[in-house]
């Protein structure tokens, strides 16, 4: 594939149900930065519906790229996935992915990024029915595997088991910001961990099922929330989960009267940040025992 490569208007159909795993392929993979791809449909691909990495046999990073106006349905993964070669030391960056959306992806979601991609855009995401609208993640293979600089805005999910989820080892991914998120029947609203200098603002989570925790921080530090807005659903055990996190500052948690839920945040003990700073909350915080994490 050249740079500068463009796609529109296109419609493409794979043919999950007769490929054996070892076999399987993205319906699109692209390899070369700058390019554009708007306006087209993925189905039925055997693994993801578009894949933006670098070659195997000599690659080379991808800088720049646009993909927008993509609905996917019923591929084994990820409609779009965007990751690097040789374990994050060819990056991919400077990617811009909007208008997005998501049916039936079991496996996956509308959106990966892994191993070590940076400065990558992500605008109005619709998932449903899948695994997780939005995925950050890691293989742990090297330490250049650090995603950073990643921007989620307009994301809403429905019917699926994550909203967001940071699948990631223990290498410190950063500079990650989410705003404008709805999570409508999400078993786990989000599951954040192992990230430096994460903000969230203006999340709405409605109609939640029952769980451990909706919103569930592990091992985050310098993580900044705002407006967390727990409409409806529950019985939970707690609507904000901190493990093992530091520098955590929560600014707005409100717990509707329809949403049922034990506790607001709970703390794990011996594991709790001394900074954490909670203010404009309406429902209890407590210190739990034991929590296995």
């Amino acid at each position: 594939m050249s740079q500068d490569f463009q796609l529109y208007d296109f419609v493409f159909t794979g043919n999950q149900q007769s490929v054996k795993q070892k076999q399987r392929a993205s319906l699109l993979h692209i390899t070369r930065g700058k390019f554009r791809v708007r306006r087209g449909t993925v189905r039925n691909s055997s693994r993801d519906g578009i894949t933006v990495s670098p070659n195997r046999q000599k690659p080379v990073a991808i800088v720049g790229g646009e993909i927008s106006a993509i609905e996917g349905h019923n591929n084994v993964r990820d409609v779009i996935s965007l990751t690097t070669a040789a374990d994050g030391r060819i990056e991919s960056r400077n990617i811009l992915v909007e208008n997005i959306k998501a049916f039936n992806c079991g496996v996956k979601g509308a959106l990966e990024v892994s191993d070590g991609v940076r400065a990558i855009t992500i605008r109005k995401v619709f998932a449903s029915r899948c695994r997780y609208g939005i995925s950050i993640q890691d293989h742990g293979r090297s330490k250049y595997e650090i995603n950073r600089g990643i921007s989620i805005r307009d994301l809403r999910v429905e019917y699926s088991r994550y909203g967001i989820v940071s699948e990631t080892s223990d290498l410190d991914h950063s500079d990650i910001t989410i705003a404008r998120v709805t999570l409508v029947k999400c078993r786990t609203a989000m599951l954040l961990k192992n990230i430096r200098n994460l903000s969230v603002e203006d999340v709405r989570v409605i109609d939640a099922p029952g769980s451990e925790a909706l919103v569930d921080v592990q091992r985050c530090t310098v993580l900044r929330v705002r407006q967390l807005d727990f409409i409806s659903g529950g019985p939970t055990r707690t609507a904000v989960k901190i493990a093992r996190s530091k520098d955590i500052a929560i600014d707005g948690i409100k717990l509707n009267g329809q949403f049922k839920t034990f506790y607001g945040v709970t703390l794990v003990k011996n594991q709790i940040p001394s900074d954490l700073r909670v203010k404009n909350f309406n429902g209890h915080v407590q210190t739990k025992k034991v929590i296995v994490v």
